[in-house]
C-alpha cells in the first residue's frame, strides 16, 4: 500500500500542470496527497535542481514545504521528483 500511494504521488507530481510563475512549494503538495490521505508523510524535500558536473543538488530551484517565493519554475529546468515514505527500522520506499 505504501509502495503505491508513493507511485501515485510521483504521477501526480509528474503529470500536473501548473501556471507560470508557480514555484516548487505549490506542487509539493500533489506528491503528497495520496500519504496525506491516510495519515502519512514523509520528512524531505519532493525535489530540487539537477546539474551537472557533479552538482546533483542544483538550486536554487526545489520542490518541498519550504516557500522561496522569488524561485519561479520555468521551462527547461530539471528536477528531481523524489516522494517517499519510510517506516522505522522496517522499510523505505
Amino acid at each position: 500500500e505504501c509502495f503505491t500511494r508513493v507511485l501515485k504521488g510521483f504521477i501526480s507530481l509528474a503529470s500536473c500542470l501548473f501556471p507560470p510563475n508557480t514555484i516548487g512549494a505549490r506542487l509539493d503538495s500533489f506528491a503528497r496527497r495520496a500519504l496525506w490521505d491516510v495519515g502519512l508523510d514523509y520528512q524531505h524535500g519532493t525535489g530540487h535542481g539537477v546539474g551537472c558536473c557533479l552538482n546533483v543538488h542544483e538550486g536554487p530551484q526545489s520542490i518541498g514545504t519550504r516557500i522561496r517565493s522569488d524561485n519561479y519554475l520555468v521551462p527547461g529546468m530539471v528536477l528531481s521528483d523524489e516522494p517517499g515514505f519510510y517506516s522505522n527500522n522496517k522499510f523505505g520506499i
